[in-house]
């Protein structure tokens, strides 16, 4: 299958727009090792020591598995987290957002405290446990919240402005915040001061999921969640699909070190190599 995209890119303080006539090939991705899950998962999340974080939508339990999809612990929460959507991790912290709210639970102490509450979040990037950034399509803002749950505008903009943020992911290479930003079909960088640095509009396509790789490729998986498009640093465009027997309607995606991990609609977790 192919698919002809045009798209407008601003990479590095300029404009480019390109008008791809020529189609894009789906390519395959490289099968590893799969796993069917019990009960019901939200979201992945990765841990500090490169292992998967398995939130479960009961908001009761949060699994681990390892690199190779074996399950290793399961962490049963002090306290039922309603209508739990992200989750990310450093290695004192695991970090939960549902549908108002923004969790910490202490590794050490076994608690859960509610850090922060005020927005319906779609997205969440941890820096760490100083500086939390939420998406809040609702009031066309990112928030970024101290350890402390206080919360400042991030980037903030008008109904007229143009701002949707859904999606979120941190460049640690660069110091950068990527963005999908729903309103215009955009992939937006921002610096530590909310300045757009790079922005990719894809037409007609509409994006949930983004994920960053150490190559500065970007992973992205969109509405029907079918394929997952890489975007690298000059703005090259790849589309990948599961091969013959491991295909996907993705709800979320992860990037490790060498693999890309998949949550599907069938509740289980595929690992692919990442392409090079």
């Amino acid at each position: 299958m192919k698919r002809v995209l045009f798209v407008t890119i601003f990479l590095f303080a300029c404009y480019k727009t390109y008008d791809i006539k020529n189609q894009v090939p789906e390519l395959n991705l490289t099968p590893v090792d799969s796993l069917r899950l019990g009960n019901p998962v939200s979201a992945l999340g990765l841990d500090s020591d490169g292992g998967i974080l398995l939130l479960e939508v009961s908001g009761a339990r949060i699994l681990k598995v390892s690199k190779n999809l074996k399950v290793v612990d399961s962490i049963i929460l002090p306290e039922k987290i309603f209508y739990p959507k992200g989750i990310s991790a450093d290695q004192f912290f695991i970090y939960i957002y549902s549908d108002n709210n923004l969790y910490r639970y202490d590794r050490k102490n076994t608690t859960l405290n509610l850090v922060y509450s005020g927005n319906k979040p779609q997205g969440m990037a941890v820096v760490n446990t100083n500086e939390i950034y939420l998406s809040d399509p609702q009031n066309y803002r990112i928030v970024v919240v101290n350890a402390s749950g206080q919360a400042k505008d991030f980037i903030k903009q008008p109904i007229s402005g143009g701002f949707e943020p859904t999606g979120l992911a941190y460049d640690t290479k660069n110091g950068t915040l990527w963005v999908i930003n729903n309103y215009n079909q955009a992939i937006e960088s921002y610096n530590r001061i909310g300045n757009l640095k790079a922005s990719v509009t894809i037409f007609n396509f509409t994006f949930d999921q983004i994920g960053l790789d150490n190559n500065e490729n970007i992973y992205l998986i969109g509405k029907n969640g079918t394929s997952v498009w890489q975007v690298n640093a000059k703005g090259g465009f790849k589309l990948y699909q599961g091969s013959s027997g491991t295909s996907f309607v993705a709800t979320s995606v992860l990037l490790g070190e060498e693999k890309i991990y998949i949550l599907d609609y069938q509740n289980r977790i595929l690992s692919f190599k990442k392409p090079q």
